[in-house]
């Protein structure tokens, strides 16, 4: 059996550092006519969260970095969008449970179960064994 070869392909790819696509939140009107904006969660610009406008201004100006990222928790398949708080190193929050400020034993529940969709209409709190409080996380970094 001889080896084959296979032919050299050049790469399309441009010289240099590839470009990172623009990490910035757009501002929209959304379907129930409620300013909203579509923050990016990945360099490429492929996947987004969706949050209130005034959601999203509020717990910048608490403190949290505009980088927003998606996770799992290596449980389940979702993925939650978490951040971090400046003045903190190594602390990172769950977006949504600070959007809704629920605390110790409150847990978040997705309506429309798009883990992506913070928007106030799509997030409601119950009972549960949260052992987290991650708006406290943020007023903290606010006081400091």
């Amino acid at each position: 059996m001889t080896a084959k070869t296979i032919p050299y392909q050049r790469r399309s790819q441009p010289r240099g550092r590839p470009r990172k696509a623009n990490r910035e939140a757009v501002r929209f009107i959304d379907e129930w006519g409620v300013e909203a904006v579509r923050v990016p969660l990945d360099d490429e610009g492929r996947c987004f969260a969706l949050a209130d406008a005034w959601d999203y201004d509020r717990l910048k100006e608490g403190g949290v970095t505009g980088a927003w990222y998606g996770f799992t928790n290596g449980h389940q398949t979702q993925e939650y969008v978490r951040t971090s708080i400046n003045g903190i190193p190594g602390r990172k929050i769950t977006v949504a449970r600070a959007i809704l400020g629920v605390g110790r034993r409150e847990v978040v529940r997705y309506n429309n179960r798009d883990t992506l969709d913070l928007r106030r209409l799509n997030l409601s709190a119950s009972r549960g064994r949260a052992k987290r409080n991650d708006q406290q996380l943020v007023e903290d970094a606010r006081n400091a």
